[in-house]
Order: structure tokens, then sequence, then C-alpha cells
């Protein structure tokens, strides 16, 4: 398995940093196998079917350690929240924010006022 912060060099100059940033949005935190042909329902399917190809045939079948997307808490909430209200359902947010369902729940639970 290749080097973390080299493989997102590699695949930032192969797809550009948006694309890079993308694919951490949907699969950072995760070590993924790379099939050696994109398939819609495949692990990279919510990518589309030009960035899946062109990741399939970069780094067919090696197994990749894609990194979380630094962010601070704050941010981690806000997202939680957003994603809860507009009808994702909790492992979609684990996965987006890679990390547990359980604390996906307790990140997107809504702000609750001190009492006086």
């Amino acid at each position: 398995m290749a080097d973390n912060p080299s493989v997102m060099e590699e695949m930032t100059l192969l797809l550009g940093k948006e694309t890079t940033n993308l694919i951490l949005d949907c699969v950072g935190g995760q070590r993924l196998y790379v099939p050696k042909k994109w398939r819609p329902g495949g692990p990279f399917g919510e990518l589309g079917e030009e960035v899946g190809r062109k990741l399939c045939e970069a780094y067919n079948g090696e197994c990749l350690e894609f990194p979380n997307r630094p962010m601070t808490a704050d941010a981690r909430k806000q997202i939680a929240r957003e994603m809860k209200a507009s009808g994702a359902m909790v492992n979609q947010i684990a996965r987006r924010l890679g990390c547990t369902e359980r604390h996906a729940r307790r990140l997107a639970r809504p702000v609750q006022r001190k009492r006086a």
C-alpha cells in the first residue's frame, strides 16, 4: 500500500484538487480496495463514472487509505446538522464525517439552549 500523502498528491495531479476533495468527502477515513473496473454500485459509484474510471485505471487492485479531511469540531457539527435537516440517514452522516454512527447521532443533535 502506498504512503497516504504521496497518494493524495498523485490523486490531486491526476484528478485535480476539487475532485480529490470530493473523493475525501465521500470516502475519507476509510481503507478501500480500488477495483480494476468501475461499477455504478461499487465503492466509488457516487463519484460518477468519469472520476471512478480514472481512479480504477490509476490504482486498480490496490487498497488505499483515504485520510479524513481536517475540519474543526464546529464544522463537523454544522455539516452533521445540515445533512440531518436535509433528510440524510445517520450512516450517511457517519460516512461523510468519517466517524461512527453513534458519534454522528451526537453531532447531529440540535443545539440545546441552557436554562437559566
